[in-house]
């Protein structure tokens, strides 16, 4: 049977990391191996994890690094199959790993699989990254080229193999261009609905500018480096015009375009 291994990064939220760790070694067995990447946070998950640190692996950053965290996770962990989620991701019980487990053995050419994830309060069906209409995809297991990264499993040797992350890219656009990688290498990934978290929306640690200007910066990035030249004409200009609509309707497009020219050195 596949070993398993969850990958957690954290910043700044203490009482989301210390209510999710509580949660899952509650949950589930003591073989799964439970992995935290702290993103430097100004109050260490260390401290916050204390009671439990003969339990799981606390790996700490020197500075907040962003998605990056998750590769260095994922590196550290040993299981075949490696489930990422964010700090305010919670619910994952131990059919949900038996079941994750099943799939990749029955299907060797899965190489991830994305998670139904629902509202912590609400119960709503949300984060919804897939280009199909929710109403009638959101309770159907589907092949798809997005990844929603703070909810997945992987294979961890094909996440390894297709690069991981871009690093660079900080946040935002990161899951798509890893599964453009994989699906390059004819690996498959998937949504698989059985298989739901629930996501609380923590605002800790999540300066209101950031959606707007790494959405909209590695969505150009993510063209070069996975789209033929025909996709990138249809997709990228349409993506700059709607995120200049929203960062000017929601009054952020002054701030980004200061912040862009503070980090070209303008």
């Amino acid at each position: 049977m596949l070993a398993v291994s969850v990958v957690i990064i954290s910043y700044n939220r203490p009482d989301e990391i210390r209510r999710n760790i509580s949660e899952l070694l509650y949950e589930l067995n003591p073989e799964v191996e439970v992995v935290v990447v702290d993103n430097n946070s100004e109050i260490p998950v260390r401290s916050v994890l204390v009671e439990f640190r003969d339990r799981i692996k606390i790996i700490e950053m020197d500075r907040n690094v962003g998605v990056a965290a998750r590769n260095t996770g994922v590196q550290h962990a040993t299981g075949e199959i490696v489930i990422t989620l964010d700090d305010d991701v919670f619910g994952l019980t131990a059919h949900d790993v038996q079941l994750i487990k099943e799939q990749f053995q029955e299907k060797e050419s899965m190489a991830a699989i994305n998670f139904r994830v629902i509202d912590d309060l609400t119960e709503k069906q949300i984060n919804w990254c897939h280009r199909r209409h929710l109403n009638e995809w959101g309770g159907k297991e589907f092949s798809t080229y997005e990844i929603s990264e703070g909810a997945v499993a992987y294979r961890r040797q094909a996440f390894l193999d297709a690069g991981m992350y871009p690093a660079y890219f900080f946040i935002s656009h990161e899951g798509p261009d890893v599964a453009l990688a994989l699906m390059n290498m004819d690996w498959d990934v998937v949504y698989c609905p059985d298989i739901t978290v629930r996501h609380a929306h923590s605002m800790g640690g999540r300066p209101g500018w950031r959606r707007y200007y790494y959405d909209t910066r590695n969505m150009v990035w993510l063209g070069v480096r996975r789209y033929p030249l025909a996709l990138f004409l249809r997709k990228v200009p349409l993506h700059l015009m709607a995120m200049f609509f929203y960062s000017l309707r929601d009054g952020y497009l002054s701030f980004i375009s200061r912040l862009y020219m503070t980090r070209r050195g303008g």
